[in-house]
């Protein structure tokens, strides 16, 4: 049976930072996706911030320099905005791959995010993006690297207090070049397995500001540093695009599990990554 005591419905951020610093226990509620199965498995009970009714986290909006996702907007909102696939593309791809439509429809970025699972699909996307997390509490506001929140599966950087706002991406310029890959059971409605996302800027053969993001391979979604030098700021051909896809597999430690063994996720990571880069310089 569900364990739900209290459910608060603020109808403004500011009213919900004040429950919240009232009672640091509550639990924040967006789409529910995951809290709901969280405390219906857990059978503890708990008090809920529902944060549904709050308008100014449900926004989409760009200016010169950056997209603004607000923590409450959908993943099908996003994949079906025009905005967030001109300017931050990675995304728009990976939350069209969530789950299934219902789940899309229901579920948020700010929930996925502050669940710190290591196979969610907006996490490496908003890696490779480089984006960073907004959060705010009664008092001030505060900004972290979304690289930097995930501390391990199900922990994140956050403070007493704070909730995810939303999220500032730098939007992509026209020599972008990147993908996101991922690897599932099936073709839709799926956990992955792995995800490879690379995003960097392309000058002819010469790719720089490489970034590399890789889920489902470690405690949290990673970058590979190590990999990402190799691509920078050389010609890219066929050598490098090789000992890269090497280098890759050991910046992961996967694990075996019900889903797959390590040793095929860490061939997976060499092979998506391979595939994603043949497919944009082919």
């Amino acid at each position: 049976m569900l364990q739900i005591k209290n459910i608060f419905r603020p109808e403004t951020l500011g009213e919900a930072l004040q429950i919240f610093s009232e009672n640091p226990n509550i639990k924040p509620l967006m789409g529910g996706t995951d809290l709901v199965v969280q405390l219906r498995e857990s059978g503890v009970s708990a008090d809920v911030l529902d944060l549904t009714r709050i308008e100014s986290i449900k926004t989409i909006k760009l200016d010169k320099e950056n997209i603004y996702i607000g923590a409450g907007v959908s993943h099908a909102e996003i994949a079906n905005s025009q905005t967030v696939a001109d300017y931050a593309p990675l995304l728009a791809q990976s939350s069209a791959m969530v789950g299934s439509p219902a789940i899309r429809n229901r579920g948020t970025i700010g929930g996925n995010v502050g669940n710190a699972s290591p196979v969610a699909e907006s996490i490496p996307t908003l890696i490779a993006h480089n984006a960073i997390v907004n959060l705010q509490d009664s008092e001030k506001t505060r900004q972290i690297k979304v690289e930097d929140f995930h501390l391990a599966p199900g922990k994140t950087a956050i403070q007493p207090g704070e909730l995810i706002t939303g999220f500032t991406i730098p939007r992509i310029g026209e020599e972008f070049f990147g993908f996101y890959k991922r690897l599932g059971s099936r073709a839709s409605v799926s956990i992955a397995k792995v995800g490879v996302a690379l995003s960097s800027k392309r000058e002819g053969n010469r790719l720089l500001n490489v970034r590399i993001a890789l889920s489902a391979v470690a405690p949290r979604v990673l970058r590979a540093k190590k990999s990402e030098k190799i691509l920078s700021c050389q010609e890219i051909n066929s050598d490098i695009i090789g000992k890269a896809a090497e280098v890759l597999v050991t910046e992961c430690s996967p694990i075996s599990d019900l889903r797959s063994t390590m040793e095929y996720r860490a061939d997976m990571v060499r092979e998506l990554f391979k595939i994603g880069m043949a497919e944009l310089f082919s």
